[in-house]
């Protein structure tokens, strides 16, 4: 029998573990959500390939045409619809939840989406100036300060993580609040992932030497059709398609899953952190 509604927990392996079973249990929820997004998702990723293999310079390093990706881009408004669909599935129940419509998004949703573009590019100001401020005046500190930098946008997109799940919820929430209310749970947020999604990234690894020897095969037997536009584009296409219609949409809603799990507990369990011994 399926469990209805997610039941949060504070231990990080606790937490993996139920992540991934919970998952599993309603793979048909999630196919329910997703099917409708993977056209365009598909779509976005042929359409990079095709102006890739036939309007994009070459490389001379590589001798490769350079990569273009505005359409994956793009595509990533999809995976932010699975995403809070997902958040309302593991806090309102997969017998009530409201799945996000991508050609109608709410008001709440277009402020999901803008904080999340907004966090992003702030992050990637504040690193790139710090970069090149510590650049000019030693290498040694640019290295120190790359390696600063890595730590603390983690912790602070752990701290900052709890705004989403409640607003794509429709909790009104500050970033303040979120910082204050995601105190305790940084390394929680950080070690759970890794006991939730560790198979899934086994499979990974074992479909991505599949697929290089599957090309090298391939391009062993047929070396024309590779080298040939549409030929090479088809190929590349069935090849990326599992990675990005199935394994990137799986480890999603796992990281979605955890987030929601934590800012769950959070509201449930107010300023006991400190003192819970599953808390670590």
């Amino acid at each position: 029998m399926s469990i209805l509604h997610y039941q949060p927990t504070p231990d990080f392996r606790d937490t993996g573990r139920n992540v991934r079973q919970y998952v599993n249990q309603h793979m048909d929820i999630f196919w329910d959500i997703f099917k409708p997004l993977m056209p365009y998702i598909a779509i976005c990723v042929f359409l990079d390939l095709v102006i890739t293999e036939h309007f994009m310079g070459i490389n001379p390093q590589t001798g490769e045409p350079y990569n273009f990706v505005l359409f994956s881009i793009l595509a990533n408004y999809f995976f932010v619809c699975l995403i809070i669909s997902w958040h309302r599935v593991i806090i309102h129940g997969p017998d009530s939840y409201r799945p996000m419509n991508p050609l109608k998004p709410t008001k709440g949703e277009l402020i999901f989406i803008a904080m999340a573009i907004g966090l992003t590019i702030a992050a990637f100001i504040a690193g790139a100036v710090a970069g090149a401020i510590s650049a000019l005046i030693s290498p040694v500190l640019f290295g120190f300060t790359i390696f600063f930098l890595v730590f603390a946008l983690i912790y602070a997109g752990c701290r900052l993580s709890f705004y989403f799940p409640a607003k794509a919820t429709g909790n009104d929430i500050t970033l303040r609040e979120a910082f204050l209310l995601s105190e305790g749970y940084v390394l929680r947020l950080i070690f759970a992932p890794l006991f939730a999604m560790w198979k899934i990234i086994l499979l990974i690894i074992a479909y991505v030497f599949a697929t290089f020897a599957a090309l090298f095969i391939l391009g062993m037997v047929a070396g024309p059709l590779l080298e040939s536009g549409a030929g090479a584009v088809i190929v590349q296409f069935l090849f990326a398609a599992p990675i990005h219609l199935f394994f990137n949409p799986i480890l999603t809603i796992l990281g979605v899953t955890i987030l929601s799990n934590y800012y769950q507990y959070a509201l449930q369990n107010p300023r006991k952190n400190d003192n819970d011994e599953h808390f670590i």
